[in-house]
């Protein structure tokens, strides 16, 4: 019996240490990533406008944080929550924001600029896709929004808008590039933004049809699915041990009980 208790031990031991890695592969992979958005979805702002900033698509146990990196290249928390507000906007709160969390995670930069100037481009502050519609606009401060404007294009006129604004209908990765625009009437100039173009990747066959889901494995019914069965497993075991066991102490008695009557 005492080798019984050994192999019982073992198994038990076994399986539980294969639930432990099981768990720890399922936290890994449930942290997730995040994206800053930005709410107006643009990237140049006036001056005293309101901006919203926040981290979407995290995980609540990843943390993480708004943070932003000033012109001389440091690095600091701007809230402790995954959102912020500027109201009032200010010059010096152009920069580069990202989000990070405490384990140094960070997710793609997004540059903001705000200007106390007259003009500026209003464009998408994520990547677009490519085959999508694309409306690039230009503002004067305290001036209706439909004046027209000059596009630019790597420094290269584009475009002219007769009421301010273009629209790229599909656009390419070769429409990727720092873009800015021009009142007419020498009304004042925007600064440049950086417009990024991500290629559009069709879905496969493959993703079309049933298949096995990687986050689907990694799902928590999934995971108790699978110690569920795990701890069956074991309890078969033991089961088939103690038989085998018991089936030798039969024989053994049996045996004995022979000899005696001999």
């Amino acid at each position: 019996m005492k080798v019984t208790a050994v192999r019982a031990a073992w198994v038990f031991h076994t399986l539980l240490l294969l639930t432990v890695q099981s768990q720890n592969s399922f936290n890994l992979q449930e942290g997730g990533g995040a994206s800053l958005l930005i709410d107006p979805n643009r990237l140049q702002f006036f001056d005293y406008e309101s901006i919203s900033l926040s981290c979407a698509g995290s995980d609540e146990a990843a943390d993480w944080r708004v943070m932003k990196t000033d012109s001389s290249g440091s690095d600091r928390w701007e809230t402790s929550t995954g959102s912020m507000i500027i109201k009032p906007a200010y010059v010096s709160h152009s920069g580069e924001y990202v989000c990070e969390d405490e384990g140094g995670n960070r997710s793609k930069s997004v540059n903001i600029s705000i200007t106390a100037a007259d003009v500026i481009l209003v464009s998408p502050a994520l990547p677009v896709v490519e085959g999508e519609a694309v409306s690039l606009s230009c503002r004067r401060k305290g001036s209706p929004s439909n004046l027209p404007a000059d596009f630019y294009k790597d420094g290269s006129l584009i475009n002219t808008g007769h009421t301010g604004s273009v629209t790229i209908r599909s656009i390419s990765a070769s429409d990727g590039g720092f873009y800015k625009c021009s009142i007419s009437g020498s009304q004042g100039e925007s600064a440049e933004s950086w417009l990024q173009v991500t290629a559009f990747i069709p879905p496969s066959s493959e993703e079309t049809t049933p298949a096995f889901d990687p986050q689907t494995s990694q799902s928590p019914v999934f995971f108790f699915l699978r110690v569920s069965v795990l701890m069956m497993m074991m309890m078969m075991m033991m089961l088939v041990v103690g038989l085998l066991q018991c089936r030798k102490h039969r024989g053994c008695w049996e045996q004995l009980a022979t000899e005696r009557k001999k």
